[in-house]
């Protein structure tokens, strides 16, 4: 392939995979001392995790012929997603209504 595109991607990956360390370490770092607390604390793990199979997902072409994934793997990715979208999509409204923003 085209080495700036090879680049690019290799760049990108490693932001990615920051923004997701940084996350993740902010999510360990939240209090758990309340039942809401740890409401909050799953929610973000649920976030996370889904978010991370989201990328593999969004690149198991690349991932598939260099050989990083199987099919198997893939499909687990896709199932884990459904699963995880249950139980965000429960979620969204108050997530979104967190943020404060007006539905007017």
């Amino acid at each position: 392939g085209d080495i700036y595109t090879e680049g690019e991607a290799l760049v990108e990956a490693h932001c990615k995979n920051e923004m997701m360390k940084c996350f993740r370490e902010g999510v360990e770092s939240l209090a758990q001392n309340t039942e809401g607390e740890k409401h909050i604390h799953s929610i973000l793990n649920t976030l996370a995790e889904y978010w991370g199979l989201y990328e593999i997902e969004k690149c198991k072409a690349d991932l598939l012929q260099e050989g990083y994934v199987t099919k198997s793997s893939l499909e687990f990715v896709a199932s884990k997603m459904s699963a995880l979208r249950k139980v965000i999509r429960r979620e969204a409204v108050p997530l979104v209504d967190a943020f404060g923003f007006s539905d007017q």
